[in-house]
């Protein structure tokens, strides 16, 4: 079952059919919602194809979710139908866990955007701090995607590994959570500085900027290692 809401219900601004559009209500609507995600499969994958958005998963039962975003919805959606997909080593999200324990039954699919790439890290924040999606290990937009990382698990995820937006308007300014007492050898801060939307980060790890930006460690050793310029036409990348 599908159910469609008007777009000018819910709190976004996104960009339909290259049109920005505003609304005003108090709580988000989705534009999308799918009660069962087990029976409607198809249709998720069909009518999302090709569409940039955020998304949530609603456990229906005890209504913890989780929020995340995607360049292309239905390829990212095929992934969430994908057992080998959900079951590989490599991705330990707690969201799949759940959909493996309860699932695709278990749980509501809800579009809660269709918006540009431009903003969708923007709008994915804006529902993570709206929801508190309990199934998010991290409440950071596009940083970690719930993956748990042995490196950011053994400084126990302090807020100051997460990466931060350099300057004063950032609410982690100031703030700093030290390495723990005989944590071993400190790890190489880097300055990630985005030449597109001009936004410099500063992590606290090279594991931890190479979440951030779906990448792997190796891409950003061998950026510094053959003195590269520029990293995926976007990047510079700086030892601290």
């Amino acid at each position: 079952m599908l159910l469609t809401h008007p777009t000018s219900i819910a709190i976004r601004t996104c960009v339909l059919n290259n049109k920005r559009s505003m609304s005003t209500s108090a709580r988000p609507v989705p534009v999308r919602v799918y009660i069962n995600s087990d029976e409607e499969k198809e249709s998720i994958v069909n009518e999302n194809k090709g569409r940039s958005g955020i998304y949530r998963w609603v456990h229906i039962e005890s209504g913890k979710s989780y929020v995340g975003s995607a360049k292309n919805l239905s390829i990212r959606f095929k992934q969430y139908f994908n057992y080998n997909h959900l079951t590989a080593p490599k991705r330990n999200m707690t969201i799949y866990k759940a959909l493996l324990k309860y699932g695709y039954g278990g749980f509501r699919l809800e579009v809660l955007e269709y918006c540009d790439l431009k903003v969708l890290l923007k709008r994915e924040q804006f529902y993570m701090d709206k929801f508190n999606p309990e199934y998010n290990i991290l409440k950071f937009a596009g940083s970690s995607l719930g993956y748990r990382y042995s490196e950011a698990s053994r400084a126990k995820m302090s807020l100051s590994q997460i990466g931060k937006k350099a300057g004063e308007k950032n609410h982690m300014f100031g703030k700093h959570n030290p390495r723990p007492e005989g944590a071993g050898r400190p790890y190489q801060k880097i300055e990630v500085m985005d030449i597109k939307n001009n936004i410099t980060t500063i992590y606290d790890s090279i594991a931890l900027a190479a979440l951030a930006l779906k990448t792997n460690h190796s891409s950003i050793s061998n950026y510094f290692a053959r003195n590269q310029k520029l990293y995926k036409n976007q990047y510079v990348f700086k030892k601290l």
